[in-house]
């Protein structure tokens, strides 16, 4: 089974996990050409899937904005797709703006600890209380303290299947998944 078609089965059971009603509002931090993205708008036929990344060659082949564009035009998504070159650790987005973030092999791309912290900061401030995220990464048990810093509970970790394992056998990538907590009512 080639890579991609093992990252968008892996993705495909994530999204179908979260028992989504299909008008969420999905952010996908560091989309890429957009695999993860188009899975996540199939999924919200009646929400919105938008994609934020700086689209450097050197953190995927033929990675691009038109690479992303082209195929959400190939999926049947790009009416309730958007696309903004942003940086993970300055999203322009308003505060509890999505429902769900996912994020494939993104943050572990950002050098520092101090950047990933921002990073991680910025995708729980983008999301509304109660919010959930997803972020599969080498690095994403890693993520736990910050993320509870931020205000999320639910933290859990996970190593995923063979499926995603990249480079050496049994280095499979790791699940985070967290939600925000909803304001006091």
């Amino acid at each position: 089974m080639e890579t991609s078609t093992r990252k968008r089965s892996t993705w495909a059971e994530i999204l179908d996990e979260l028992r989504l009603s299909g008008s969420e509002d999905i952010l996908d931090v560091g989309c890429g050409r957009g695999a993860v993205l188009m899975l996540a708008a199939h999924h919200v036929p009646a929400g919105r899937a938008a994609g934020a990344d700086i689209w450097r060659r050197r953190d995927q082949s033929g990675n691009s904005r038109v690479a992303a564009e082209r195929n959400a035009i190939l999926e049947g998504v790009d009416q309730r797709v958007s696309l903004v070159e942003a940086d993970a650790r300055s999203l322009p987005f308003e505060s509890e703006s999505f429902d769900i973030l996912v994020s494939s092999l993104c943050y572990s791309n950002i050098p520092t600890a101090e950047g990933r912290d921002q990073a991680l900061s910025e995708s729980v401030r983008v999301l509304r209380g109660g919010g959930r995220l997803r972020i599969v990464d080498d690095r994403a048990d890693r993520y736990v303290d910050a993320l509870r810093r931020v205000g999320c509970t639910e933290v859990t970790v996970r190593r995923l299947d063979w499926r995603t394992a990249y480079g050496v056998p049994g280095n499979q990538q790791i699940l985070v998944s967290a939600q925000k907590v909803s304001p006091a009512s």
